[in-house]
């Protein structure tokens, strides 16, 4: 396994140099090399790890949609998340009120293992 590299920055927070860190991001990599990946790992046909991929999208979009979290094993856990203005009284509750919407991830705890490998560049 690889390691999470981090970088710091100075900026200015209210008129004052503060130090900030961030990860390195090399580049996105999309789903073609990582099934390009897989199939080459696992010996079997790229078009068989896209059909599985496609697959488990939908299996997770479904899911996820319909009230559940999806605990995707050593990968983590994918649900959604909500943030919403608060009222006195339910009568008042509405979907107006909805601020935000967006998938919430919790890695696993082999993802979390690997933290310890973080170096600073």
């Amino acid at each position: 396994m690889g390691n999470i590299v981090l970088q710091t920055s100075s900026r200015n927070v209210n008129g004052e140099e503060r130090i900030t860190t961030n990860r390195v991001n090399y580049s996105t990599i999309g789903s073609d090399l990582i099934c390009a990946r897989v199939a080459q790992t696992a010996n079997i046909k790229v078009t068989t790890v896209k059909s599985a991929l496609l697959g488990i999208k939908e299996a997770v979009r479904y899911f996820v949609l319909n009230g559940h979290s999806v605990n995707l094993g050593p990968f983590g856990i994918i649900g959604v998340a909500i943030s919403a203005d608060t009222v006195a009284k339910a009568s008042q509750v509405n979907r107006n009120l909805i601020r935000g919407i967006s998938y919430s991830y919790r890695p696993s705890t082999e993802i979390k293992s690997h933290l310890a490998n973080i170096k600073f560049s």
